[in-house]
């Protein structure tokens, strides 16, 4: 059955070859409206901030993403500390080939 990569949610394929007995798991996700939405964000948003100005959002990360990252990282965010997550995301989000997924207009660093 073919998922419904329209919803935005992740969907898993498992895979095993009946020749070598390998497994493999496959992560899908659509994630265009996600960078489109963080596209219309960055540029016609009120830079991020809560009513409050409290709160401010600079990102929205596909979770495919963020699986990618971990997994090219060696890295398992959900295993950090607040402290160790906010230096790695930081990390991730100040370097310019992911400044598609800000959804601030990037003017600054993510501190």
């Amino acid at each position: 059955m073919k998922p419904n990569l329209s919803d935005g949610q992740v969907h898993t394929r498992f895979h095993y070859d009946d020749t070598t007995g390998a497994q493999t798991i496959e992560r899908i996700q659509n994630i265009e409206p996600i960078l489109n939405s963080n596209k219309r964000e960055q540029t016609f948003s009120d830079n991020g901030y809560s009513k409050s100005r409290d709160l401010k959002k600079i990102a929205s990360i596909p979770m495919v993403v963020i699986e990618k990252w971990m997994k090219d990282d060696g890295v398992n965010v959900l295993a950090l500390t607040g402290p160790e997550r906010t230096k790695y995301f930081r990390k991730k989000l100040n370097d310019s080939d992911n400044r598609y997924l800000r959804t601030d207009n990037g003017s600054g660093a993510v501190l």
